[in-house]
């Protein structure tokens, strides 16, 4: 049980707030942009909304970006990966690589195309296949963005634990999934509902991989259907429940 000092006291927070973005024109996101250090590189020119997302993207370590379908929403991460991945590194730090879920397998073949077009700078590989050839592209194929499904991310990084038949069900492989959490240091949730479910084994693994990641950003159209509850997942994978409670019980109480 919550005490209800507890659910006062978490409601009346104050949070950070990012309504200043909506009041600055054009001229003054691009003097905001062109003050940043290091200074972003766009291949392809952000619309207003697309600099005042990547603003907002780049002085946080993780932002949800709801954004409706058609707004550039892979062009926006593309964008916020390379200046990541532009900042001077220390010798003894990770190189540099996104990992980027995405909902379907011709999902990869998009963000494949989009690339072309908004990153053709970076080396971005598409992680398809069987269990076996997703994982020997994880560890052979030197790239700065892997692109895989939420299915296939749960195909590499679970396995079945031993028993008899029917008593047996998949569990996280805690070395692939730790071999994945060292390899990145960002992670980009495309259309995040598809890990809203937090008891889920796709949701467990990503939060696993997120806890070792420097940056983590989502992005949906749709954040949630009839039930709120889709909120809760999305947001901890992205900012450890600062917004909405560490817990699910607390979200439930404060805003139910």
């Amino acid at each position: 049980m919550i005490l209800p000092s507890a659910k006062k006291a978490f409601i009346e927070r104050e949070l950070r707030s990012h309504d200043w973005i909506k009041e600055l024109s054009s001229n003054e996101l691009d003097a905001m942009l062109a003050a940043l250090k290091p200074r972003p590189k766009f291949i392809t020119k952000p619309y207003l909304h697309q600099k005042a997302a990547f603003l907002l993207d780049v002085k946080r370590w993780g932002f949800m970006n709801f954004l409706d379908l058609g707004t550039g929403k892979t062009k926006l991460m593309f964008d916020v990966i390379r200046y990541r991945f532009t900042k001077p590194r220390l010798e003894d730090e990770r190189r540099p690589r996104a990992l980027v879920l995405v909902p379907n397998r011709a999902n990869v073949d998009e963000w494949l195309d989009q690339a072309k077009i908004h990153a053709p700078d970076l080396t971005v590989v598409g992680v398809t296949g069987t269990r076996t050839e997703r994982l020997s592209i994880f560890a052979n194929v030197d790239a700065d963005v892997y692109v895989i499904n939420y299915a296939g991310l749960y195909a590499v990084a679970s396995t079945i634990e031993r028993g008899t038949k029917r008593k047996r069900k998949r569990q996280i492989d805690e070395k692939v999934t730790a071999s994945l959490a060292r390899m990145f240091i960002m992670l980009i949730f495309d259309e995040s509902t598809a890990i809203k479910n937090h008891r889920s084994l796709t949701f467990r693994v990503c939060k696993r991989i997120a806890k070792e990641t420097d940056y983590q950003y989502a992005m949906t159209g749709t954040p949630h259907g009839r039930d709120p509850i889709d909120l809760w997942g999305q947001f901890y994978l992205i900012d450890d429940g600062e917004p909405l409670g560490k817990t699910i019980g607390m979200f439930r109480e404060c805003f139910f």
